[in-house]
C-alpha cells in the first residue's frame, strides 16, 4: 500500500509539473496563444474587476487589473511548481534527508527543500538520499530556474506592447475625437493627403498590434484611464469614418481607396485577435455618430441617407466593434 502510495505521489507530481511547464512555454514561447491555465486565471481576475468597475464606476480598478492578472500568473505557475516537486519528493523517505544525520525530512523541510531548489542554488542542509534522487534535484534547480527566467523574460514584451497599445489609441485619436472631427481634420481644403499620411501610420501598427495581441492575449487586460488613449473607442470611431468616406462619398472626392481599404483589413485582423476569446458581439450596434459639427464645413457633398444606409449595411461588424469597447470596460451611447 505505501509503494503505491508513493507511487501515486510521484507520477502524480510530474503531472502537475509537466501541466506547469506546459502553460509557461505556451505562454512565454508561443506566438499564437497562452496556456490553459494562464488563460483561465487571466479570465477569473479580469471578471472581478469588470464586476467591481461597473459597481463603482472606476476606471482605476481595471488599470490595475493587467498588472495584477500578470503577477497572479506568475505565482500560479511559481505555486504549480512547487506543489509539484513537493510531491514527487514526497514520493519515498529516502528522496530528501538532513546532510549531516541523512534522517528522512518531513513534509515541512521537504517543502523548503523543494523551495530552495527550485528557486535558489539551496542552502545544502538537505539533499538528495541517493544518486537518483540528487540527479532529480539538479533537474528540479534547472526547471526553476529556467521558469522564473522565461517568466522574468515574458514581463518585458508584455509591458511594451502595453504601452505600444496605448500609442496606437492616441495616434487614432489625434485624427479627431469623434467621427465628424475625423472628417473634417482629414479634408485640407483641397485633398485628403495629411488623411491618407496617416491611414498610412495607422495601419502597420495595427497590425503589429493584432500580432502581439495573438503571441500575449493578457495585452487586452491592460486598460487606459483615459477615453483618448483606450483602443476600443478610438476604433469604433475610427471605423465609422472609414465607412462613411469609402461609401457615401463620390469617388473622385474620395480619400484614397486603398489606402482606407488597407486599414479597414487592418482593423479587421485587430477584431479577429481580440474576438477569439476576449469579445461577445454586442446585441445593438452604436447608435448613428452625430455630424451635426460638419455643417459649413468646406468638405465634398456628403449625402446624410447614404450614411444612415451605409452604416446599416455594417451592422454585424458594428455590432462586434462595440463589444470590443464593452469588452474593456467602456459603455458609450453613441461615437463621439
Amino acid at each position: 500500500m505505501a509503494t503505491l502510495l508513493a507511487i501515486a505521489s510521484v507520477v502524480f507530481g510530474g503531472v502537475v509539473v509537466i501541466i506547469a511547464i506546459g502553460d509557461v512555454m505556451r505562454s512565454t514561447l508561443s506566438t499564437s496563444g497562452d496556456g490553459v491555465i494562464s488563460r483561465y486565471v487571466a479570465s477569473k481576475v479580469w471578471r472581478v474587476a469588470l464586476k467591481g468597475h461597473r459597481r463603482f464606476h472606476s476606471h482605476r480598478l481595471l488599470d490595475a487589473a493587467g498588472p495584477v492578472i500578470v503577477v497572479t500568473i506568475v505565482l500560479v505557475w511559481v505555486a504549480l511548481l512547487w506543489f509539484g516537486w513537493l510531491l514527487i519528493f514526497a514520493g519515498t523517505p529516502q528522496a530528501v534527508v538532513h546532510s549531516a544525520t541523512q534522517e528522512p525530512a518531513g513534509l515541512i523541510d521537504r517543502a523548503y527543500f523543494v523551495g530552495f531548489t527550485l528557486f535558489t542554488l539551496g542552502v545544502g542542509d538537505f539533499a538528495g538520499g541517493n544518486p537518483w534522487w540528487r540527479m532529480l534535484t539538479t533537474i528540479a534547480s534547472i526547471n526553476g530556474l529556467s521558469a522564473i527566467t522565461l517568466a522574468l523574460a515574458y514581463l518585458l514584451p508584455v509591458v511594451e506592447a502595453a504601452t505600444a497599445k496605448r500609442q496606437l489609441a492616441q495616434l487614432i485619436n489625434v485624427m479627431g475625437d469623434s467621427v465628424a472631427e475625423v472628417i473634417a481634420n482629414g479634408w485640407n481644403g483641397k485633398d485628403w493627403a495629411g488623411f491618407e499620411n496617416q491611414l498610412q501610420t495607422i495601419t502597420p501598427l495595427l497590425l503589429l498590434h493584432g500580432e502581439r495581441h495573438l503571441a500575449y492575449p493578457v495585452l487586452h487586460y491592460y486598460h487606459a484611464v483615459e477615453p483618448s488613449a483606450a483602443l476600443g473607442p478610438n476604433l469604433l470611431v475610427l471605423d465609422d469614418a472609414i465607412t462613411i468616406l469609402l461609401e457615401c462619398l463620390p469617388e473622385g472626392d474620395q480619400p484614397s481607396a486603398s489606402a482606407l481599404r488597407a486599414t479597414r483589413h487592418a482593423i479587421d485582423i485587430c477584431l479577429k485577435r481580440v474576438t477569439r476569446q476576449f469579445v461577445d458581439q454586442a446585441d445593438e450596434p452604436p447608435p448613428l455618430p452625430d455630424l451635426s459639427a460638419l455643417e459649413g464645413v468646406s468638405l465634398p457633398t456628403i449625402d446624410p441617407k447614404s450614411i444612415e444606409e451605409s452604416l446599416g449595411k455594417h451592422s454585424d461588424r458594428r455590432r462586434w466593434l462595440r463589444g470590443h469597447l464593452r469588452g474593456d470596460g467602456w459603455t458609450t451611447s453613441a461615437p463621439r
